[in-house]
C-alpha cells in the first residue's frame, strides 16, 4: 500500500510557523495599531470644527501620533504637551474633554497676584473687545492692560508702564483720542467688577471720571466657570478602533505572511 509521509517534514513546517509568527506577528500588529490611531486622530480633528466655534490653527493641529514599533507595540493619539509659543494644549482643551473647571489662565494669575482682580475669579472678554476671528483676546491688548497696572510680576520690568506713559495715553494724540483704565474689584453701582476703558471727553472728562461716564466693558470678572465635555475624544477613539483594529489586523498580518520568505 502506497504511503505518504509527512513525517519528515512536519518539524520544518512548524519551525516556519514560529519562525513566522515570531517575525511577522509584530510587524503586523504595529502597523495595525499605528493606522488605527491614524483614522482616531483623523476622526477626532474632523470632529473639532463642529464641537468647537471656529477653532484656531493651533487646535485644529494640537494632536500628535506616537507610532508602534515591533519592539514597542503601543500607539498613541493625545494632545501635544507644550508648543513653541510655552502653551500647553492639555491645559486649555483637557476641559473640553473632561469637563470640569477652568484652568487659571497667565492674565488671570497676573490680575491677582497684583491685587486687580479678587482670588476665585477670573477675566472674560467684555463687549468692547473687539476679539480676532477666531474668537480671541488680542495679545497686544492682553499685554496693555497687564503692563498699564504694573502687573508683569518683575520689578522694574519694563514692560510695567511708568505714570508718564499713562499721562501719554490719556492724553491722546492728533487724530487718536485719549483714554485710561480703571479697574473695579467689586460691583459699583450700575457697572459690574471688572476692568474698563474711559475715553477722553474732553471738558466733561472729570465729570466722566467721577461718574464711570462713558466707561465700556474689556474684562469682567466672573467666578471660576465649569466646562462640559464638548470633545468625545475617548468615545470617538473607542468607536474607531474597534470598527477598524480588527479589520487592520487581518489586512496586515495577511500581507506579511505573502511576502514572508
Amino acid at each position: 500500500m502506497a504511503e505518504f509521509d509527512l513525517s519528515s517534514n512536519i518539524d520544518a513546517a512548524l519551525g516556519f510557523a514560529a519562525k513566522l509568527h515570531q517575525d511577522q506577528m509584530p510587524f503586523a500588529t504595529a502597523r495595525a495599531l499605528t493606522k488605527t490611531q491614524q483614522l482616531v486622530k483623523a476622526n477626532i480633528e474632523a470632529e473639532m470644527p463642529r464641537v468647537f466655534d471656529n477653532p484656531t490653527r493651533y487646535t485644529l493641529n494640537s494632536l500628535y501620533l506616537q507610532p508602534a514599533t515591533k519592539q514597542d507595540l503601543s500607539a498613541r493619539v493625545w494632545f501635544k504637551d507644550v508648543d513653541s509659543g510655552g502653551r500647553a494644549s492639555t491645559k486649555f482643551l483637557g476641559p473640553e474633554v473632561y469637563g470640569g473647571e477652568r484652568r487659571y489662565k497667565a492674565f488671570d494669575r497676573a490680575l491677582q497676584a497684583a491685587g486687580i482682580m479678587p482670588a476665585g475669579m477670573v477675566a472674560v472678554p467684555g463687549s468692547a473687545v473687539e476679539l480676532d476671528e477666531h474668537g480671541n483676546v488680542p495679545p497686544a491688548l492682553i499685554v496693555q492692560i497687564l503692563s498699564y497696572f504694573n502687573a508683569f510680576p518683575q520689578k522694574g520690568y519694563r514692560a510695567n508702564m511708568t505714570q508718564r506713559r499713562r499721562d501719554n495715553l490719556a492724553r491722546g494724540k492728533s487724530g487718536v483720542r485719549g483714554f485710561t483704565y480703571f479697574a473695579l474689584a467689586r460691583p459699583e453701582g450700575k457697572l459690574p467688577a471688572g476692568i474698563y476703558r474711559r475715553m477722553d471727553y474732553g471738558a466733561d472728562k472729570r465729570i466722566a471720571h467721577l461718574q464711570h461716564g462713558g466707561a465700556k466693558p474689556m474684562f469682567l470678572f466672573v467666578s471660576l466657570p465649569s466646562y462640559r465635555v464638548r470633545l468625545d475624544f475617548h468615545g470617538i477613539a473607542q468607536r474607531v478602533t474597534e470598527a477598524e483594529f480588527p479589520r487592520l489586523m487581518v489586512e496586515y498580518f495577511e500581507q506579511a505572511v505573502a511576502t514572508a520568505r
